[in-house]
């Protein structure tokens, strides 16, 4: 299926959340984002994450400190990253938006 507009296939991501059709989300860290952090020694600060999922990553960032705001296409996967950050004790800033029409998120971010 595609957007006749764009010819970019379209795809129902509340329905891949809702069927567990999401073999991207290993509720583990990505292990690119743990070695960029170490290899580049990235310390804490604002953080944007587009296409969070269910948070494993805004989380995981979080717990060390990071500022983050992460944002999903999917209220499902929201919701189920907003019970992923309060079972850690984390402060994280979810938005669910299109991300091809993002809102103004107000602030800069550093990574």
């Amino acid at each position: 299926m595609s957007d006749p507009q764009d010819g970019v296939p379209s795809v129902d991501w509340e329905e891949r959340y809702r069927t567990g059709q999401t073999p991207w989300d290993t509720g583990q860290p990505s292990t690119e984002l743990q070695r960029i952090l170490k290899e580049y020694q990235i310390g804490p600060g604002r953080t944007l994450e587009l296409g969070c999922g269910t948070g494993t990553n805004a989380v995981f960032l979080a717990e060390r400190g990071f500022a983050v705001t992460a944002c999903d296409v999917s209220e499902r996967a929201i919701r189920l990253a907003r019970q992923r950050a309060d079972r850690a004790n984390v402060a994280v800033r979810f938005l669910t938006c299109d991300l091809l029409k993002l809102p103004d998120l107000g602030e800069p971010f550093s990574f």
